[in-house]
């Protein structure tokens, strides 16, 4: 008995010493982020000292859902609008850190973000004057790719280009860009500010990439101006891709003024050979498979189909600026279709959609390629993955 209340004091000993030395600071930390299946909670340290971080941004990357963390690290958001999503933490002078949530297994796990700190070299710093002409000369071409020549893209600036480092190779006219924090990017046409975090692009006007992670912030206004704003974000929504996988996911494309069409390659302008989806009810199903796999009521479903797709927007005629655009790239054949047209391809052959026509990345980058005209469209026209259209 005498040995057993030895150990037990021992034990308790053990147990108030690892209490004094472990930081008091999270316990009310710990308390926040308890597993929840109506929200997603967590909270974000250092992870070199392990002390809470305060201000951190947390959003889900392409949606207008975001949060700091409190004094105690801690964060909580409602639960994301689609299946699949990054989750982002954000903070200036730490490494951005994104996590995949995936509604489809989660179990309301809190996350546990440890940031680490970046080490800027100040002497490698240099101070950008007025009279900086290849920096300008390089902003402006900047501008030409992530903007373009649309009407929302003209009425979109960037709000600290001072944060932007340019490198220029004439010979490849190829672009580099990063930047030191988040780009900031006003768009007055849709009533949104972009932050683009952990951002880089690299490329020409006609073919770039770029990687990093949107959050939108809607911007206020007066009432006059949130009703421009909601019939400019209609317009944007009519005919994009978004508005596409949308009707296919919910059978309406010939209501939505969609036509979708095999064809050999991008430029091809065919429609002889239409997807299953727009054959009626009598097509042959062992020769003609739908580009959409699943039901209506899933809550995901399989986009499908090798090779090039061409999609038509009926209901909308292409602007003068982008057949300018598409004759002097000379990205398409010739001008034979009025009728807004892009390609599609899917390098994968296969990806996951909801029906909020949204493309689940499914830790594969760049799951669809586009082409023709929205491949024309950028930044001016980005809506989040969360913006609901005006239903007829």
């Amino acid at each position: 008995m005498i040995e057993r209340f030895s150990e037990y004091r021992a034990a308790l000993f053990l147990f108030v010493l690892l209490f004094l030395i472990f930081p008091v600071r999270y316990s009310a930390a710990q308390s926040a982020v308890r597993s929840d299946t109506t929200r997603v909670r967590g909270i974000v340290v250092d992870a070199e000292t392990g002390d809470p971080i305060m201000g951190v941004h947390i959003f889900y990357a392409g949606t207008t859902i975001g949060d700091a963390s409190d004094a105690d690290g801690s964060f909580s958001l409602p639960l994301p609008p689609t299946q699949q999503i990054s989750l982002v933490a954000s903070m200036i002078g730490f490494k951005l850190i994104e996590e995949d949530l995936d509604l489809r297994i989660y179990r309301g796990a809190p996350y546990l973000f440890k940031l680490k700190s970046i080490t800027f070299d100040l002497e490698g710093i240099a101070v950008l004057g007025d009279s900086d002409h290849a920096w300008r000369t390089n902003l402006r071409r900047f501008k030409d790719i992530i903007f373009g020549d649309t009407e929302f893209g003209d009425k979109c600036e960037i709000e600290n280009p001072e944060n932007l480092d340019f490198t220029f190779q004439l010979i490849q006219d190829n672009l580099f860009a990063t930047s030191s924090g988040p780009v900031i990017v006003n768009n007055d046409a849709l009533g949104y500010t972009i932050e683009l975090h952990g951002f880089e692009l690299t490329g020409r006007e006609q073919n770039f990439t770029w990687k990093g992670q949107p959050v939108f912030v809607e911007m206020e206004g007066t009432d006059k101006q949130r009703r421009v704003w909601s019939k400019n974000r209609q317009r944007a929504y009519n005919g994009s891709q978004k508005h596409f996988i949308t009707s296919l996911y919910a059978g309406t494309l010939k209501k939505e003024g969609f036509g979708a069409y095999h064809v050999a390659e991008v430029g091809f302008s065919s429609t002889a050979n239409p997807i299953a989806e727009l054959r009626g009810d009598d097509y042959d199903r062992e020769k003609f498979t739908p580009v959409m796999s699943g039901n209506v009521t899933d809550p995901t479903r399989q986009m499908e189909f090798i090779g090039t797709l061409l999609v038509i927007y009926n209901k909308e005629d292409e602007p003068d600026d982008y057949i300018e655009y598409a004759n002097r790239l000379r990205s398409t054949n010739a001008r034979a279709i009025l009728n807004q047209s892009s390609w599609m391809e899917l390098p994968f052959t296969s990806v996951t959609t909801d029906k909020n026509g949204n493309v689940l990345n499914d830790s594969v980058s760049d799951p669809v390629k586009v082409f023709g005209y929205w491949a024309w469209e950028r930044v001016g026209e980005w809506l989040p993955s969360d913006y609901s259209p005006i239903l007829d």
